[in-house]
């Protein structure tokens, strides 16, 4: 368990640890937790565009392209503090993500699966609390370089 400073939080094997300030209680804060798996889900869908939103606090995925969708795009997305991946992309889908910015998730900030086509162009990817991306299979395309292993 790593030592938290007041007001500071972690999850470990699938808990959260909140750090309260002295003399509170952890019923002082308004706590929330996510009641929704995913904030959007696109499956089966074509020609579908996703622009400017902010996605956050959702228990697997800000944004999932799950199965049969392309071609897709996705642009000017903030997807953050979810408990997998900012935007994960698995079955048989291609998707163009552009200009997204992607951390504070939790497994990490890309995940790709399945028989897919990712495209990523000019994202801020941050491996600031998991990885940048987790390939498990399929094509993935960062700013036109294929890459082979997840990092």
């Amino acid at each position: 368990m790593p030592e938290l400073q007041p007001l500071e939080w972690t999850r470990v094997q699938g808990h959260v640890y909140l750090r309260v300030e002295p003399g509170k209680l952890p019923e002082s804060y308004g706590l929330r937790q996510t009641g929704h798996v995913t904030g959007i889900t696109l499956y089966q869908v074509r020609e579908t565009q996703v622009f400017d939103l902010v996605v956050q606090g959702f228990a697997v995925d800000g944004v999932n392209v799950h199965d049969g969708v392309g071609p897709c795009y996705l642009a000017g997305l903030t997807c953050r503090g979810n408990g997998r991946a900012g935007i994960g992309v698995a079955g048989a889908s291609r998707v163009k993500i552009e200009a997204c910015l992607l951390g504070n998730n939790g497994e990490s900030q890309l995940h790709v699966g399945g028989l897919t086509q990712t495209y990523v162009v000019n994202c801020d990817l941050l491996d600031n609390t998991a990885p940048a991306w987790h390939r498990e299979s399929g094509s993935l395309y960062i700013d036109g370089k294929k890459m082979m292993n997840a990092e």
